[in-house]
């Protein structure tokens, strides 16, 4: 960021030696009137290039360029438009852009403020004063002059004449410290206050306008301060952008401060020097204005002003429990106690009775204990480093009691404070307390811990008494604590089955509300109880490991007479079972060539394809019988079917092509044909809820694929045999396996061509039908190094067979 500063400012000096070469007059010429907008970018290139070559250091730069009164919004004018050179838009998109953002960007001094990177300075109290982008400094114009306000060359004023002659006059004050009003020629006003100034003025306007001194007074006058003139302010010393500074003539010594950075890392906030004339008017002490928000040196300056930062004599850091750590400057009579004040005093966690100070001496540092009575008169040195430590994390009075009690926490241990009078504090103990025994845990002397069990019923009974120390800790334990939890199960036909907690006195008919009640299909004649046998340590003689109870319930809720005292008790499980009789309403489908097609509800468990047909009004004439299809919904385990399909597909010669489709939909092959022939025969199947019947009309085509040469869809022809579509489509491939076709018929049902010896016969084909011709495995061919490796392998290994034979040849 500063190093984007510097080439900024070297090219604006570089800028300006540019326009004074051109023009000689420039030299004069304010520099608030150069506008970036107006440049090109090729001058814009060769600037910054100069600029890159400029040999001035940081500090010329911002001191030339603030000197020379360069408006702020044009340095941000420009850093913008380097941005947009770099970034390669044309010249027209730099130019829309650059609109942009002069409308959309606030232009703020403060924006030039150098941007520092934190860093151990940032730890330096009142250090970052004047680079705060929120605390600008900046002079009001827009308040009254003062009145000890002294006008000089550079300064306008501006006259108004009103009443009986009217007249305006914006007059500038020359440097020789004159106004020139016409008719009535030089009037000098350099040194004078505003009022002075009106005086003088109006004394002289009284030649030429009568009616501001007549008895009758007609006419009017008023002198006011316009635009007000620069000055120009040096600053030297420990100032992080030493030189000279053009401000307004109502800037204050903050405001030179804040537009040459502030003092550096090594420059005083407590001794900065105002030199007027060669003389000191003023010493300033930034701490004033940030402990106490004073002012009273921070004066209006004056042309040729001196502002002087010394560097600093003694900086001592402060850390730990205080309210604002940091590097503190002192003054020579400044002690310990003033430090502490300026970090704004102890934090609520310090330890005051005693703060550590590290401290150099000529060989070696050396530590300081200063105690609490001693912080008013210890005198600090620089380089100090003083430390306010915490107060230990432990307590010196507390002790604790969690558990069945009604009010647990932490409480204050007074002298003989006993178990009983605890408990007293915390409103006592909750009636599920375990009354037998408590544990109190102990903090011994060595910081180990130990168990003390006591009885509660004693303590409560005033039979005996325990006291207490520091940092006891009571447990009161919860006889729900020391069970496993009791509940209660419910399943079966009820509206929300599930565990609920257990509760005394808890009845069947209570578990069944609590459930949500039952469902229309619960049978009301066996609600069954299963009891766990609680048989302690001792397994039961018969071997029974639950007790089983049956009930009688009905719609009301009403348990049988014989069963009304009946109680859960925890761990039951309730069953609520469904009635025999009862079965949720069945809905098929029935498509295609019917008289009613649509939905229909399953009258009975008996209901078969032919009594659904009869229920839609019968097939109409254009029902087509060998393709109707039953589609049914039918459980699969899809993990498996997969496992299954991928082993058939590794195993297999042939190159299968099998689809997954995530449906549990499957097509039964049926004979509508005998069906309608014989309702009620084995071909008559029982319908299952779901189950769609379709009834097609008479299919026309016969599609053919597989390993063919052109597989095609055909129009069915009765007097075709299996071969002649084989045919139509080109016939065989020669990957074909021809023993393996197959046809799938349109109600779903598949026919297998049939081999005897020499002979094949082929299914019949009918409409709708698909003949399908199943692919051989692709052999993988060898290449000829491959057959050369193989072959040389073989006649090696006959080789060897031969030796072999030789050698044990009789």
């Amino acid at each position: 960021m500063i190093f984007r500063y510097i080439l900024l400012a070297s090219f604006l000096l570089t800028f300006t030696s540019i326009a004074i070469a051109q023009d000689p007059t420039a030299l004069n010429r304010d520099l608030s009137q150069i506008k970036i907008e107006e440049l090109s970018d090729e001058q814009i290139l060769q600037l910054r290039q100069r600029a890159e070559e400029s040999g001035l250091t940081e500090s010329q730069m911002k001191a030339t360029l603030i000197a020379r009164g360069f408006p702020p919004y044009e340095i941000i004018k420009l850093e913008n438009r380097l941005k947009l050179i770099d970034s390669g838009l044309s010249g027209e998109e730099i130019s829309d852009r650059s609109r942009q953002q002069d409308t959309l960007q606030t232009i703020d001094a403060s924006e030039l403020s150098i941007e520092f990177e934190p860093g151990p300075e940032s730890r330096i109290f009142g250090y970052d004063l004047f680079r705060n982008k929120n605390l600008t400094f900046e002079p009001s114009l827009n308040i009254p002059t003062p009145l000890n306000y002294q006008i000089g060359p550079g300064d306008q004023l501006i006259i108004d004449i009103w009443g009986a002659s009217q007249q305006n006059y914006q007059l500038p004050i020359s440097p020789e410290g004159n106004i020139y009003i016409e008719n009535i020629g030089p009037i000098q006003v350099n040194g004078l206050t505003i009022e002075q100034a009106s005086d003088r003025i109006i004394g002289r306007l009284k030649s030429i306008y009568s009616g501001l001194s007549s008895p009758n007074r007609n006419t009017y006058a008023q002198v006011t301060l316009g635009n007000t003139r620069s000055i120009n302010i040096h600053l030297l010393g420990e100032v992080n952008l030493p030189g000279t500074y053009t401000l307004s003539s109502f800037a204050t010594v903050f405001n030179a401060l804040y537009a040459s950075g502030g003092p550096s890392i090594n420059g005083s906030l407590r001794n900065i020097e105002l030199f007027r004339n060669n003389e000191l008017v003023a010493v300033l002490d930034i701490y004033d204005f940030l402990m106490y928000g004073k002012q009273d040196n921070n004066i209006r300056l004056q042309d040729q002003d001196v502002i002087k930062v010394n560097p600093y004599v003694s900086r001592v850091d402060l850390t730990g429990e205080v309210k604002r750590p940091g590097l503190y400057e002192l003054t020579v009579d400044e002690k310990l106690y003033d430090l502490i004040s300026f970090s704004g005093g102890f934090s609520g966690k310090a330890y005051e009775k005693m703060l550590t100070v590290y401290r150099n001496t000529d060989t070696e540092r050396k530590i300081l204990n200063i105690s609490k009575e001693d912080i008013e008169s210890f005198i600090m040195q620089d380089g100090d480093s003083i430390t306010v430590a915490p107060i230990l994390k432990r307590f010196e009075n507390r002790i604790t009691i969690n558990g069945a009690v009604y009010r647990p926490g932490e409480y204050s241990l007074s002298d003989g404070l006993t178990l009983n009078e605890l408990i007293d504090r915390a409103e006592g103990l909750r009636e599920d307390a375990f009354l037998n025994r408590a544990l109190i845990y102990r903090t011994r002397e060595d910081l180990s811990l130990e168990i003390i069990p006591v009885n509660l019923k004693a303590i409560i009974n005033n039979e005996t008494s325990f006291t207490l120390i520091k940092e006891d800790i009571v447990a009161v334990a919860s006889i729900f604590d020391l069970r496993e939890e009791y509940y209660v199960e419910i399943n079966g036909e009820i509206n929300n089955e599930g565990i609920f907690p257990f509760m005394e006195n808890t009845s069947l008919e209570d578990v069944i509300v609590m459930a949500g009640g039952l469902k229309e299909s619960a049978s009301l004649s066996k609600v069954e109880v299963a009891r766990r046998i609680k048989s302690g340590n001792m397994e039961p003689k018969d071997g029974k490991i639950s007790e089983i109870f049956y009930f009688n319930i009905d719609k009301e809720l009403h348990i049988s007479s014989e069963a009304s005292s009946f109680k859960l008790e925890p761990f039951d499980q309730v069953f609520i079972r469904k009635s025999p009789g009862y079965e949720e309403a069945q809905s098929l489908t029935v498509e295609g060539e019917v008289v009613y097609p649509g939905t229909y509800i399953l009258g009975s468990k008996s209901d078969r394809i032919s009594d659904l047909i009869e229920r839609a009004g019968g097939l109409t004439n254009e029902a087509y019988l060998e393709g109707a299809q039953l589609i049914r919904e039918v459980e699969i385990n899809r993990e498996l079917r997969q496992k299954t399909i991928e082993k058939l597909m590794l195993e297999s010669e042939d190159s299968l092509q099998i689809n997954i489709e995530d449906t549990n939909e499957q097509a039964i092959g049926i004979n509508l044909n005998k069906i309608v022939e014989s309702p009620g025969s084995k071909f008559d199947l029982y319908l299952q809820q779901n189950d769609r019947l379709i009834i097609p009309k008479e299919l026309q085509t016969v599609r053919l694929s597989g390993a063919l040469l052109f597989p095609i869809t055909v129009r069915y022809d009765e007097t075709y045999n299996f071969n002649k579509y084989i045919s139509m489509s080109g016939g065989f491939a020669g990957n074909a396996k021809k023993n393996k076709t197959y046809v799938i018929y349109a109600n779903g049902s598949v026919d297998k061509t049939h081999n005897y010896v020499l002979f094949k016969n082929f299914p019949e084909v009918a409409p709708g039908a698909e003949i399908v011709v199943p692919q051989k495995q692709q052999k993988v061919k060898m290449t000829t190094g491959e057959i050369i490796g193989i072959t040389s392998a073989l006649s090696s290994m006959a080789l060897i067979i031969v030796t072999i034979i030789n050698s044990i040849s009789p």
